[in-house]
């Protein structure tokens, strides 16, 4: 750079520019650098320059340069064509800057701009002679756009050109606001805007509120639409991406009409006089079909769709819509967390296997009004509606009769015309909608609406309600009526004198379906029996079933399956043909509802390549010519001409843009063939776009021409006992896959037709699969995929995702299913752990477990459920996993509504947001979530249940016997890594702590206030003695000479700057509402907040729970910061009417000024140690009421976190690294025992504890954890004066918070644990866990661990121990670090956890293989796995 311009350094920012020939590149750039206190000397020091790159020739010719921008210049952003230019963003303006504009416009958004330029040079200056600075013309008004009344900052603004001179701001406040790019009178306006710079600005508010943003971009391009069909549109659409650290990340969609405007943009409700609506709706309509759910493509724009008229007078200008379409969840940032016992919602307790003690994880994110409280679960934790002694039971199904189409319809005409939501069913029931609830996100209440809707999708056209509940056992089968109770009947012909192996419905659940060990009943919807078919004898029996309308399969002891058939009018049964081949270990049905979409053939596939303008790879010749076609009509205009691609045509659809084509993952090796598979899809001679195809969301393939309704395929899946996966068409068992050994379970399964299929062959497989299943998930029916999930023998875990892929080498047959299998990896290992005879850990003698029952049934442990959820809120459809580790495997649907768009008080955002309101529905992201649900200990029989007492919940039995009826909590979201709850708050929340005692939680909160310098230095004054309260403050001659700018003479557009005024709040866990308040003084911080065990003489201990509150104040940067401590306890009250959370209110005990701020509190015995300032002061709390110090030691700079465990003290200095402190008691006296004398700035930090062993965790700034001890008899040590370094870890987020806990008891463990381990949030949203472990487990992890960083091949090529190395100046070049134990690179004595449980989801050769290599197995490394993993299962 310095060859092209010697004055180019401290860049601040680069841009290419549009609409050059040669690549141009635009930099901002500060030769001298300045800052605010020096604007009197040097000011307006940022420079832009355009540099053309001719890479040919090797010359870069400068195109242009501006000098003199103002100093707070940041950003650069290139004006898309026409206009071209670039666009210079500073805090108070925004800067056009081209080639024929030099220095360029400006728009001045707050009274600041300027101001700059008006400083009086220094009197160094002055008395030198210097000349004054010359004058800059991008301060005079002829170049000025005046925004400045509008008094808003662009510091952290994100900016979108939602078309050629219409530019969206999403201010650092989630404002959002439109800046216009004015041109001459005759160059036309939007999409028709011809090329003539910007000759002023136009800028308005639109009084809404998005999110905090932090990056965004434009997804896709904008759609022009027609409004009629004919001729050029005055209507887009697009979407733009707000990314966002402190809420949620959100996908805003813009609509853009036109409408007539007579003057410039001040007023617009006086100005439009005829807004475009009519194309509004339609518009919308079609986005909307096009993201979430409508199988037709959206019209193609036209080349000169969205015109603006460019005549004087009356025209048309753009006038914008916003509404909310999706988001992304956010945990972010975790300021503060804690720990607490989980609320209650039933007076039914859960009973688990083992004793173990339920807690979660309470966290503090957010920011200002997005702030609020998150609540972290790892398992799922139902609602006990009710609970009842059931012995004896295995098995659990519920069916019942469902609703029609039409009675549907019906019942809901009938409740709009009675304004209730009311639908009887054909007994009387009455089920009503659920009242609202607490205003929580996640809980998604019904939205209140009486349209009547006539539009049903395939999986809505009916509703069911269980009317009868079987319960299996080993001597018989109980069938339970379901209603508004649950009572046992007689009244059906359900076969009740021996194991039931499964009910199902068939007929379109006109019928029921009984299969038992000899035979099959076909009962009618009254219970009356129609048929029952006599199948085996004494021999041979059923064993297995799986029940797909209108077949039944049915798996025989002898490994044979048998297929049956029901006659629809009939209602009889009717015997296929059997399959031949090896024994049979297990199978079951699977049906395709949409023609063949879901697993397509290789004819189907191709066929829909041809038509999406792909060819498949085999069939292209090596010319160049092979790969042209000529154009076919569906790429002809009406006249005859080759279509143009926009956007929309390259990409497919809009939610291509957004969420990619689903045609092809990317395991594929012609992946961007497929991917691009609807690239040059064109429109049919009709002018419909995408005709026969599918919506670009569904899984792909095998497009019917015809516009019939889906129709359903039918397959079997087979596994066999020699280790071959097979799928056989129904009704004929002719074999379309074949994959010979997915006993192995690979990453990949594919068809290996080409090979000889050796169906009678025997082998030992690696892995006994004793159940398989084979279901749709996804966000609803026409967005859905083909799962396969398998169990093992040893209750492992196995997913797969079916998609549609042709392969080259193996499609050689048009019949053959043109699929692969791709494995699901998840963190849930389901084998129960083992109990060993050894105490040493070599884990070489296993207790025998306890002999099972014999019995003649194969257990399911699969269950499939559908619509478990909220009704009207999140709906989830899955599998639930039955056994000693019960899990979830889910997938959300759509339904609830998500966060939508604020309309501020002040503004007139209403008339912005879509016609449909500015909020989002939740969206299922079509991702398969596994969540453990071991709470309740093991589960043996688990069915879906939806009836008038239980909506949409579920039903099952655990191993206590007791038979639950629960329900999904309706404010948990469980599309996510772990079940989260967001409470939304409206203010930051800064601390928390968790009391105890009274089961609640105190939150210090801080919402924004602005800051006058003169009201702080009145309030230091009368907080010093100086004045009065009421008096007036004195006035200094320098503060005469410095006064600047008055409070009382501020100019609108000068915004305040902001500071936080602070609140203590008591949260009740049971509605998340705050039940008490206090705020604090003016200036007043809450530095720190812990709940302290104090001595007490209102109770019979001797000692009471107290909150201990440390604050300071923060006036400015030359007002000394003094603090108080308080100490509070939480009292019982008489509630308030219509609140009964209201129980508990704060009590003040205790209040003191300190000399320095109070930064870190915690309690040692019955002592409370808090950081004043520099010291460490220990106070004795006597009488209740005063606090005395009776120790003190003096410290560092900044201590902001102290813990303690029994005399021992962990002091955290933000500098200067940690400390570790003893307290005696009797003569009271604190001593430093040890300290690390390398400088790391500190996080977090806390005690680890393995037995007798102790040692710190400490969390620094570049997001490591290190792992110190104190070692007094080390030589190193000097005597224990030195902290030793053991180990460090690279986390890759910022540690905010350790919290340690004792580790849980595992199965079969006598006596305590004596490990502790220690839960970790990071800044970034995460959650981490940091365990001891034995040495023994620890070296057999650690040889896996090498092994796997060796021989498996990581993402991207990244190597997981290089990542979790920490970087070299963060380790001390010293006599007691660079030891032995420095050992390889990596991280040293802390192994990484998140690559050793990738060993649970590899394939048995690749774990035979790594498991060898340090001479263990896998069954002891999948045990250690599991060991260390039910140690931490508290949440």
């Amino acid at each position: 750079m310095s060859s092209i311009e010697k004055g180019i350094r401290n860049v601040s920012d680069t841009a290419f520019l549009h609409d050059y020939f040669e690549p141009t590149l635009v930099i901002l750039y500060e030769t001298v650098q300045t800052w605010t206190g020096r604007l009197a000397a040097r000011r307006d020091t940022k420079s832009l320059i355009a540099i053309s790159l001719d890479l040919t020739q090797r010359n870069y010719p400068v195109l242009f340069r501006v000098t003199n921008l103002p100093y707070n210049c940041t950003m650069l952003l290139p004006v898309p064509s026409p206009v071209g230019g670039v666009l210079v963003f500073s805090p108070n303006s925004i800067i056009y800057i081209d080639q024929t504009c030099i220095p360029g416009v400006v728009c001045a958004v707050n009274s600041y701009y300027g101001m700059e330029s008006h400083f009086p040079p220094p009197p160094t200056l002055e008395s030198g002679g210097a000349a004054p600075h010359a004058a800059n013309a991008l301060y005079g008004k002829s170049r000025v756009s005046d925004f400045k009344h509008l008094g808003f900052s662009l510091e952290g603004c994100v900016p979108y050109f939602l078309n050629p001179d219409s530019l969206l701001l999403v201010l650092r406040s989630g404002e959002l606001v439109i800046v216009e790019l004015v041109g001459d009178e005759d160059v036309g306006t939007g999409w028709k805007r011809r090329k003539s710079g910007v000759r002023k600005f136009n800028v308005k508010k639109f009084g809404l509120r998005a999110v905090l943003p932090s990056c965004g971009t434009k997804i896709g391009g904008v759609t022009s639409l027609r409004g009629d069909g004919a001729g050029d549109g005055d209507a887009h659409a697009g979407h733009v991406f707000i990314g966002s650290r402190v809420g949620d990340s959100l996908l805003l969609q813009f609509t853009e009409t036109a409408v007539m405007q007579v003057e410039d943009i001040e007023d617009e409700e006086k100005h439009i006089t005829s807004p475009k609506s009519a194309t509004t709706s339609k518009l919308l309509d079609e986005i909307d079909e096009d993201i979430y759910g409508d199988a037709d493509d959206m019209p193609l724009p036209g080349s000169s769709a969205g015109a603006l008229s460019s005549n004087t007078g009356p025209r048309l200008v753009p006038y914008f819509r916003f509404r909310i379409t999706d988001f992304l969840l956010s945990t972010a940032p975790i300021r503060d967390a804690v720990l607490g016992e989980p609320t209650v919602y039933s007076n039914h307790a859960f009973t688990p296997d083992t004793a173990r003690s339920d807690l979660e994880i309470v966290t503090c994110a957010g920011e200002g009004v997005w702030g609020g409280l998150g609540v972290l679960q790892q398992n799922v934790r139902p609602v006990v509606r009710a609970s009842f002694d059931m012995p004896d039971v295995n098995e659990i199904w519920s069916v019942g009769y469902r609703r029609t189409l039409k009675e549907a319809a019906l019942a809901q005409e009938k409740s709009a015309d009675e304004g209730v939501e009311e639908v009887k069913a054909e007994d009387g029931d009455t089920n009503m909608t659920p009242a609202n609830g607490a205003p929580i996100e996640g809980s998604s209440q019904a939205p209140e609406t009486t349209e009547i809707n006539t539009s049903f999708s395939s999986a809505e056209e009916y509703e069911l309600y269980d009317k009868f509940i079987l319960m299996s056992k080993e001597t018989g089968t109980a069938v339970f009526e379901s209603g508004n109770e649950l009572r046992e009947t007689d009244d059906t012909e359900f076969r009740r004198d021996g194991p039931t192996v499964g009910v199902g419905m068939l007929l379109d659940d006109e019928v029921y379906v009984q299969v038992h060990l000899n035979g099959i009943i076909i009962l009618a919807a009254d219970g009356k029996r129609l048929e029952e078919l006599p199948i085996g004898g004494q021999e041979r029996w059923i064993v297995s079933c799986s029940i797909l309308d209108p077949y039944i399969l049915v798996l025989i002891n002898t490994n044979e399956v048998a297929l049956f058939i029901i006659d629809a009018h009939e209602k009889t049964l009717s015997t296929l043909p059997p399959l031949a081949g090896s024994p049979i270990s297990a199978c079951c049905l699977y049906c395709d509802d949409l023609s063949g979409k879901l697993l397509p053939t290789t004819k189907e596939y191709e066929a829909h390549l041809a038509r999406s303008g792909v060819k498949f790879l085999r069939q292209r010749t090596a010319s160049m010519l092979g790969d042209m076609r000529m154009p076919s009509s569906a790429d002809l205009d009406v006249n005859g001409r080759k279509r143009k691609r926009d956007t929309l045509d390259v990409d497919g659809t809009v939610d291509a843009d957004l969420y990619g084509d689903d045609d092809t993952p990317q395991a594929s090796p012609v992946g961007r063939d497929i991917v691009m598979g609807e690239a040059n899809g064109g429109t049919s001679a009709d002018g419909e776009a995408g005709s026969g195809t599918v919506h670009a969301e569904s899984s792909t393939a095998g497009h019917s021409d015809s516009a019939s309704a889906p129709k359903k395929r039918f397959w079997c899946f087979i596994y066999r006992e020699n280790g071959t996966l097979e799928i056989c068409s129904i009704p004929d068992f002719e074999q379309v896959f074949y994959f010979p050994h997915f006993d192995l379970v690979p990453p990949i399964a594919h068809d290996h037709y080409a090979e000889e299929t050796p169906s009678t062959q025997t082998q030992v497989p690696a892995n006994n699969f004793s159940e398989i299943l084979v279901v749709n998930l996804g966000r609803d029916a026409l967005h859905k995929d083909p799962y396969l999930i398998a169990r093992t023998a040893d209750a492992d875990l196995i997913i797969y995702k079916i998609y549609a892929y042709l392969d080259p080498s193996t499609a050689t047959s048009p019949s053959r299913l043109a699929i692969r299998l791709l494995r699901i990896p998840h963190s849930h290992i389901s084998r129960p752990p083992k109990s060993y005879t050894d105490t040493e850990g070599d884990k070489l003698h296993v207790v025998p477990s306890a002999a099972s029952t014999t019995t003649h049934l194969r257990k399911h442990h699969l269950k499939p459920f559908r619509n478990v959820g909220t009704k009207g809120g999140r709906i989830y459809d899955g599998v639930f996993v039955c056994g000693e580790r019960p899990c979830w495997i889910m997938c959300s649907g759509t339904g609830g509504t998500g966060p939508s768009l604020e309309v501020l008080e002040d503004g007139d955002g209403e008339k912005y947001l879509d016609e449909r309101g500015g909020g989002a529905e939740v969206c299922g992201k079509r991702t398969v979530r596994v969540h453990p649900c071991v709470v309740d200990g093991g589960i043996r029989g688990f069915a879906s249940m939806h009836n008038a007492s239980v909506e949409n919940g579920f039903v099952y039995v655990n191993s206590k016997n007791l038979l639950r009826l629960c329900t999904l909590p309706p404010h948990f979201v469980y599309d996510a890594h772990w079940p989260y709850c967001k409470v939304p708050m409206r203010r930051a929340p800064q601390c928390l702590t968790y009391h105890e005692t009274t089961k609640t939680y105190v939150v210090a909160t801080s919402t924004n206030a602005p800051f006058k310098l003169s009201r702080a230095k009145y309030t230091a004054a009368v907080s010093a003695g100086v004045i009065e309260d009421g008096e007036e403050m004195p006035e200094s001659e320098d503060a005469k000479r410095n006064a600047g700018v008055k409070d009382e003479d501020r100019d609108p557009g000068m915004y305040w700057p902001q500071i936080s005024a602070y609140a203590m709040e008591l949260v009740s866990p049971v509605t998340w509402e705050t039940v008490d308040a206090i705020p604090l003084d003016e200036h007043e911080h809450i530095l720190c907040m812990q709940s302290v065990y104090l001595d007490s003489k209102e109770t019979a201990s001797g000692k009471k729970q107290f909150l201990a509150i440390g604050t300071g104040f923060v006036r400015g940067e030359d007002l000394a910061t003094r603090g108080r401590i308080f100490v509070y306890d939480i009292i019982d009250v008489v509630p308030e009417p219509e609140r009964p959370q209201t129980t508990h209110r704060f009590k003040q005990k205790f209040v003191n000024e300190e000399k320095g701020p109070v930064t870190a509190l915690c309690n040692v015995g019955r002592y409370l140690v808090a950081a004043i300032g520099s010291k460490i002061i220990i106070h004795s709390f006597e009488d209740d009421d005063s606090l005395t110090g009776v120790a003190f030691l003096d410290v560092n700079m900044y201590v902001h976190s102290i813990c303690a465990i029994k005399n021992l003290i962990l002091v955290s200095d933000i500098m200067k690294s940690v400390w570790f402190l003893g307290f005696q008691e009797e003569p009271p006296k604190l001593v430093l025992l040890g300290k690390d004398y390398h400088a790391m700035r500190v996080y977090a930090s806390e005690f680890l504890i393995d037995d007798q062993m102790l040692a710190f965790l400490v969390g620094d700034e570049e997001m490591n954890l290190h792992v110190l001890t104190y070692a007094p008899y080390n030589i190193q040590s000097s005597s224990g004066q030195k902290l030793i370094r053991r180990g460090d870890f690279h986390a890759g987020q910022h540690v905010s918070k350790l919290m340690r806990v004792k580790r849980a008891a595992l199965k079969g463990e006598e006596g305590v644990p004596k490990q502790h381990l220690c839960v970790f949030v990071t800044l970034e949203g995460g959650v981490g866990l940091t365990t001891p472990v034995s040495e023994k487990l620890y070296k057999r992890m650690y040889g896996l661990y090498s092994r796997m960083v060796n021989n498996l091949q990581h993402g991207a090529g990244l190597n997981p121990r290089g990542f979790r190395q920490v970087s070299a100046r963060a380790r001390p070049l010293t006599a007691a670090f660079s030891t032995a134990t420095m050992g390889p690179p990596g991280p040293r004595a802390v192994l990484d956890g998140d690559l050793l449980y990738q060993f649970a989801g590899l394939g048995v050769s690749q774990q035979n293989e790594l498991a060898k290599g340090i001479g263990s197995r896998i069954e002891k490394i999948l045990d250690d796995l599991v060991e260390v993993w039910c140690g931490a299962e508290y949440f």
